[in-house]
């Protein structure tokens, strides 16, 4: 998966996202995750169906698409 342009590739482009993901553990490609409790906290976070693929409606992926132009913004004028 692409996670580098998540955003853009992926909730932008195939309306969908993934829900759930922990806070405390980067977002980030598993391959990159550094130990072995994060790596259970998430596999077991993906059984338990928290962590889990939502379909957007086309209201949210235009929302969404709204918060990263604003989100850009703020990042660009820092």
């Amino acid at each position: 998966m692409n996670y580098t342009n998540y955003e853009d590739s992926i909730v932008q482009g195939r309306k969908v996202k993934i829900i759930g993901w922990p806070a405390n553990i980067t977002f980030a490609s598993l391959s990159t995750i550094g130990n072995i409790k994060d790596m259970i906290t998430l596999h077991d976070g993906w059984l338990a169906g928290i962590i889990r693929w939502v379909k957007l409606t086309n209201t949210e992926v235009k929302v969404h698409a709204a918060d990263l132009r604003l989100e850009r913004r703020r990042d660009k004028d820092r």
